[in-house]
């Protein structure tokens, strides 16, 4: 939940419509981050603080509601592999002075059986020498948030592809990415425990394992366009005698111009006991 921001946002704009969750439950471990969410709704929407709840893990079965995850998936681990000629093969991380070195691992049944599947769904080999990866906890994960949702929405944002764009011959050396202090670098192996690691989505392994985990995929987008399917033109619309409103053109520019985030970011709809269009 970051700094809380979102939070603050979503409960507000809910209070105009009219339709205030009975509780706003926020999943966060780290304890500096919940101080930090606490202290974001204390000053912005110090009214509506007795409807917000911390969780230290997901709630009980029986929820009725949407569950909303920004750039979660992104951070979910995944298995790197290179595609050498005996097949694929897991890399795996080694020490050699006077750091970490990326090694190749043994043979690994389920990852040959994973890239096969990929190979099939691209209709095209990967060369030797391709790397990429795989998200193995897609399954589990979504089944375990399948679980405790009785009715209602999965809403996952994030930057992604569909698989034929993930694993293009172009991304040959797959999507994996470091965040420093504002720069972005592809070596997860050094600032050790002091940088983000994030990969990009593929977000057909989502719907699949979505299906399998007895959700529906209800839509799937760009950025792009779930913001303005939302309403943001009749957004954009209401603010056009502000003093600001050219800030707010920035804004919506950069959410929703494809040199931007408007393509790079996708939203997927994954519903449960719900048939109401979104």
């Amino acid at each position: 939940a970051g700094s809380g921001t979102m939070a603050a946002d979503l409960l507000t704009e809910l209070e105009a419509l009219g339709c205030l969750p009975d509780r706003y439950r926020i999943l966060e471990v780290s304890g500096a981050l919940r101080v930090q969410q606490w202290e974001t709704l204390s000053h912005r929407i110090p009214h509506l603080l007795s409807r917000v709840v911390w969780l230290d893990g997901l709630p009980e079965a029986g929820l009725h509601g949407v569950i909303l995850g920004n750039e979660v998936l992104d951070a979910l681990p995944v298995r790197r592999f290179r595609m050498t000629a005996q097949g694929p093969r897991p890399l795996c991380v080694a020490w050699e002075e006077p750091g970490f070195v990326w090694r190749l691992g043994s043979d690994d049944p389920s990852l040959d059986e994973a890239v096969h599947e990929i190979v099939s769904d691209i209709g095209a080999e990967l060369p030797t020498g391709y790397e990429s990866e795989i998200n193995r906890l897609l399954l589990p994960w979504l089944a375990s948030l399948a679980e405790c949702l009785s009715a209602g929405l999965i809403l996952l944002i994030d930057y992604g592809y569909p698989r034929r764009e993930y694993y293009h011959w172009q991304r040959a050396m797959g999507t994996l990415l470091c965040h420093y202090r504002h720069h972005v670098h592809d070596d997860p192996l050094i600032l050790v425990g002091l940088q983000d690691i994030t990969a990009s989505v593929d977000f057909t392994a989502v719907a699949t394992a979505a299906v399998a985990a007895g959700l529906r995929v209800a839509g799937y987008t760009s950025q792009s366009y779930f913001l303005f399917g939302c309403g943001l033109e009749t957004i954009l619309s209401e603010v056009v005698e502000r003093d600001d409103y050219l800030e707010f053109v920035r804004q919506v520019k950069l959410l929703t111009l494809p040199s931007e985030m408007g393509e790079r970011f996708k939203a997927i709809g994954l519903t449960k006991g719900w048939e109401a269009p979104l």
